[in-house]
């Protein structure tokens, strides 16, 4: 295992296994994307998402603490611990930056290290009218990391997303 400035490099077995795991993510999305209809309610979606990540098992899965939450992503209490947070064309700027603000308040209270992953289809790129990207990085408590794939279905799962990939930085180092 090698670190290059905090982020562990994986190795090929640990990209695969990574790779599971993001397929057991889009086969959830794929099932809830099937069961949306009038009338079923958020906590029905969640009760059908939380089942589905329950069943899958996996020796190679490295995170037991994988969970689906359904909440107001705006009032949704952050806390003070390391995160990875995944937001695929999340919400309307007003809302994002609610979530960011969130996001910034946990981070100043305990320093904990924390990503932030945005993706959006490639397509929605040239009609997305927020400015949550911008707010990433203006945020003065996030830096994106620019990570190039070179492992061929890496680059294959990520073909129509654009994917940014943002870092906390440590005040008490003052890096920006």
């Amino acid at each position: 295992m090698f670190r290059d400035r905090g982020i562990e490099i994986k190795t090929r077995e640990q990209i695969l296994a990574m790779r599971k795991a993001g397929l057991v993510v889009g086969r959830t999305l794929e099932l809830l994307r099937g069961e949306v209809r009038a009338g079923i309610t958020t906590g029905e979606l969640d009760a059908i998402a939380e089942d589905n990540i329950r069943r899958y098992r996996s020796p190679a899965r490295r995170c037991q603490n994988v969970r689906s939450v359904s909440a107001d992503a705006a009032s949704f209490p952050i806390r003070e611990r390391e995160y990875v947070l995944y937001f695929n064309n999340p919400f309307a700027e007003p809302v994002f930056a609610r979530v960011l603000g969130n996001i910034q308040a946990a981070h100043e209270r305990s320093h904990r290290k924390l990503y932030v992953l945005y993706q959006q289809l490639a397509g929605d790129l040239e009609t997305d009218r927020t400015q949550n990207i911008a707010m990433l990085e203006r945020s003065g408590f996030l830096r994106e990391r620019h990570v190039r794939f070179h492992c061929r279905p890496s680059r294959y799962l990520l073909a129509s997303y654009d994917l940014r990939i943002f870092e906390s930085t440590d005040p008490a180092l003052g890096a920006v």
